[in-house]
């Protein structure tokens, strides 16, 4: 793999941080945008059984003050979230760090200034935040630097070929699903937003393969393509790696979103006494309704969101058979889902967007893995080398696993991401 900075500034400090919430229990979401409004380095969210826990923070590598710590405390108001971090990488000047403490919890601002990155972990700590693991870090900020390389290709296809829809509508796509719906002010809102523009873009991947190999942009009817079976097969094909990726955040937000509204209280009152808020009114059908019942009546339901985050897009989407047991204590050790747990978790998908096919989560018929389909290669690479790095191995042979092309897949996919953050550290 490409390496990492070992001082890290602009979006690499963002990662960075955001990698340190990752590894310790958050659901984290980046770069977060209103036009001509704000731009949010990083919100993230403690999911517990009392309900979510929203912060936002704010990530600054150079010269700062109060008023820096004042345009965080405007959009904490904005926003209605009640909670911040200023995460600086340099004390301030004009006053002791003591006295910015101070005045910062007194609106609910966690300071914290990491001038040393080999003691971050530790700052981290004590500020509240939780104990980082060091390799999940590492982990964490490949993974955050995939998807910042994914977006930038699509950005790139629509500089090359403006004329292209595919490009065009992935971007707008992307806003919706990253910035849009964020401000949207209820989760009912929320949810019904996002699966109208999950409906829109039903097959976005498939459209951008038609596109591709000649044919006009169409995400609506279903079919199949070669150059998906390339992107899945040979890793090839950035463009639909990036659309990949964007299905499964879409699907992602849509969990995401409907766990924030089960883990509310359903009534609130109003004008006329207590109102139930009925998500039929945001036109969900009752399939969806009836799956979010089915998630309620789980166990530690409210951790899914957290689960799907760290198994996407640290985990690959991917589990190995051989080696289940392991990786589930693994997995629950990361996200705090009970083992016992983790099998109904991965058929959350299943519920929330049924496919005639069968599951969102398969058996490779010539692999001894199970894996989340169209999961974007890159990714899949990240999974592979944490898998590499936790084992404390050289090569992919050296963890013994069954299944004819295993091996094989796992060093595809490692080859996959270290290609792609290789092409864009010779770019910077």
């Amino acid at each position: 793999m490409a390496t990492l900075s070992k001082v890290p500034g602009g979006k690499e400090l963002e990662d960075f941080v955001a990698a340190l919430l990752q590894c310790t229990g958050h659901f984290v979401e980046k770069n977060i945008q209103e036009r001509d409004v704000l731009e949010l380095d990083i919100v993230a969210t403690r999911y517990g059984e009392a309900g979510p826990e929203h912060r936002v923070f704010e990530v600054k590598g150079g010269n700062w003050g109060f008023s820096e710590v004042f345009k965080l405390l405007g959009w904490m108001t904005y926003l209605q979230i009640n909670a911040g971090a200023f995460v600086a990488t340099v004390p301030p000047q004009d006053r002791d760090v003591a006295f910015y403490c101070d005045r910062c919890e007194k609106v609910n601002i966690k300071l914290l200034v990491i001038d040393d990155f080999d003691t971050a972990g530790d700052r981290f700590d004590s500020g509240g935040f939780g104990r980082a693991d060091d390799l999940l870090r590492e982990i964490w900020r490949y993974s955050f630097w995939i998807e910042r390389c994914l977006i930038e290709a699509l950005r790139d296809a629509k500089r090359a070929n403006p004329e292209a829809l595919a490009p065009r509508e992935a971007l707008r796509y992307y806003n919706l699903i990253n910035n849009g719906v964020f401000f949207a002010r209820h989760p009912t809102e929320r949810v019904g937003m996002l699966y109208d523009a999950y409906q829109e873009h039903p097959m976005l991947t498939l459209g951008a393969a038609r596109e591709m190999a000649g044919d006009a942009f169409d995400a609506d009817t279903p079919g199949t393509s070669p150059l998906i079976g390339e992107a899945l097969r040979q890793r090839k094909h950035l463009l639909l790696q990036a659309c990949m990726y964007l299905e499964h955040k879409a699907r992602l937000a849509i969990l995401k979103g409907a766990v924030d509204y089960l883990c509310q209280d359903e009534e609130r009152e109003g004008a006329g006494g207590p109102q139930i808020i009925d998500l039929s009114t945001v036109g969900l059908p009752s399939s969806f309704r009836h799956a979010l019942s089915r998630i309620k009546e789980q166990p530690h339901f409210w951790l899914y969101p957290l689960f799907w985050q760290v198994f996407l897009w640290g985990w690959g989407g991917f589990i190995l058979n051989d080696r289940e047991k392991e990786e589930f204590e693994e997995l629950s050790r990361q996200t705090g889902l009970p083992v016992e747990s983790i099998p109904t978790a991965l058929e959350a998908f299943d519920w929330l967007f049924p496919l005639s096919g069968g599951s969102w989560f398969t058996q490779m018929p010539t692999a001894s893995y199970r894996l989340v389909r169209l999961a974007p290669s890159p990714f899949c690479g990240i999974g592979a080398f944490q898998r590499l790095k936790r084992n404390d191995v050289e090569q992919y042979l050296d963890l013994s696993l069954g299944g004819q092309y295993t091996v094989r897949d796992m060093g595809t996919w490692h080859n996959s991401a270290a290609t792609l953050l290789n092409e864009s550290a010779q770019r910077q």
